[in-house]
Order: C-alpha cells, then structure tokens, then sequence
C-alpha cells in the first residue's frame, strides 16, 4: 500500500509543476487525473493508517481535486463555445468565454493555495 501511494504522490507532484500562470489546460488535466488516482488509492487503504492523518490528508486531496474539476469544466465549456461559435450567437458566445478567461488567472492563484493546504499535509503512509 505505502509503495503505491508513494508512486501516486509522487506521480501527482510531478505535474504540480504546473501550477503557474501559463498553465495549459492539458496540464491542469493531467495534474487532476493524477490527484484523482491518489486520492482513490488513499480511500482505497486509509484503513490501514490512523485515521486522523488519513482523514486530514484525504480532505485536502478532496479540496485539490475539487480546485481542478473547475479548471476541466472550463476548459471543456470553451471547447464546446468554439463548436458553437456561428455568427448569430457570436455575441453571446464572446462574453461567456470572456467571462470564463477573464477569472482564470484567479483562479489558479486561489489552485496555488489550495494546493499550498495540501502540500502541507503530512503523509499518512510513511
């Protein structure tokens, strides 16, 4: 169990090295798909630890991955604005997608904290 959380956390913090204001989407995806394996993996074998850790260390993964599933929701909501972009609702379409760009560099400043929370997280496993 603790060799499988080590790879997955280790795994997860590689990609955090894209927590800066130029992340890519596909990042930011990945990052979630490999938070999203860890925290999984740590549901999995919580059991096996003390529960005050585990719990502590699980809700700020939770808080993580939630901070990203935005990221994913607007990254998809452009890439359906694109599909629909057609001259009668190019207005419309405009100021969504300016609406979502506009508060993405907050966004990931606020990621950076939730992130910062997690990362201060003592490991459970070792």
């Amino acid at each position: 169990a603790a060799e499988v959380l080590h790879k997955r956390s280790r795994k997860m913090r590689q990609y955090s090295e894209h927590l800066h204001p130029n992340a890519a989407a596909n990042q930011l995806h990945m990052l979630r798909i490999a938070c999203k394996n860890l925290r999984y993996s740590a549901d999995l074998f919580s059991s096996l630890y003390e529960t005050d850790k585990t719990k502590c260390y699980v809700d700020a993964l939770e808080k993580l991955q939630d901070s990203l599933g935005v990221f994913n929701d607007h990254a998809v909501a452009l890439k359906l604005l694109e599909e629909l972009d057609g001259a009668a609702h190019h207005k419309s379409i405009e100021l969504i997608r300016s609406v979502i760009e506009h508060g993405h560099a907050k966004r990931l400043r606020s990621l950076r904290k939730v992130w910062d929370r997690f990362a201060e997280q003592p490991i459970f496993w070792g």
